[in-house]
């Protein structure tokens, strides 16, 4: 059985839901500097490729948040990504840190939301690469 609550048109003209949030809240776009100061990833720590035809393109955590690779640095985990495979990738789900079990560093974003209780951005880990078989989790 279905209720309609209003007649043609379906929602009366100037209604605004009692749900509808009038003021977007500010959102944080969460960066590998925001990992550091957290104490989720170290300076010098290493970062690789989940595609196992790119394990040797091993990217280091620099102090102030960036990544290096090939003696070029890049700003944010996709940037680096980028570079390693030569097409566009989503860096957060891309690498994973060395650890035990390894991680994939879209983990410690999501931990840094919990431990924060951050309002994240969460477009830059919105898309769900496409990964070929050998890779890590």
């Amino acid at each position: 059985m279905s209720t309609k609550l209003w007649a043609d048109p379906p929602v009366p003209e100037g209604h605004v839901s009692a749900f509808a949030q009038t003021v977007e809240r500010p959102r944080h776009k969460i960066e590998i500097s925001d990992l550091l100061g957290a104490g989720l990833l170290e300076p010098g720590q290493k970062l690789i490729p989940r595609q196992a035809q790119f394990h040797d393109r091993v990217v280091t955590v620099l102090s102030d948040g960036r990544l290096e690779i090939d003696g070029t640095s890049f700003g944010s985990p996709s940037g680096a990504a980028n570079y390693v495979t030569g097409v566009t990738r989503n860096g957060w789900t891309y690498f994973v840190f060395e650890g035990a079990p390894p991680k994939v560093l879209n983990d410690l974003w999501h931990e840094y939301v919990d431990l924060t209780s951050a309002d994240a951005d969460d477009s830059a880990v919105d898309d769900d690469d496409q990964l070929d078989e050998g890779t890590l989790p």
